[in-house]
């Protein structure tokens, strides 16, 4: 069931990434959280590279989460 919401996730993405009415990057914040919150995600990491240079970089919850630490 994650493998098939992160799919689709991608893929929602992907298309929303071409739009040049929306910011892409602040629909992939929005959507990384409600990943995390509806799978209980302990952790997630995202970068999007483009040209050889990173154009998006964000870390979501725990480092470690025996320890909860962010």
């Amino acid at each position: 069931m994650k493998q098939i919401l992160l799919t689709a996730l991608t893929l929602n993405i992907s298309a929303f990434a071409f739009s040049q009415q929306t910011n892409p990057f602040k629909l992939i914040d929005h959507y990384a959280k409600e990943a995390i919150k509806t799978n209980q995600i302990p952790g997630l990491a995202i970068g999007i590279i483009k040209d050889n240079k990173v154009i998006f970089e964000q870390y979501y919850g725990a480092e470690n989460s025996e320890k909860g630490r962010p």
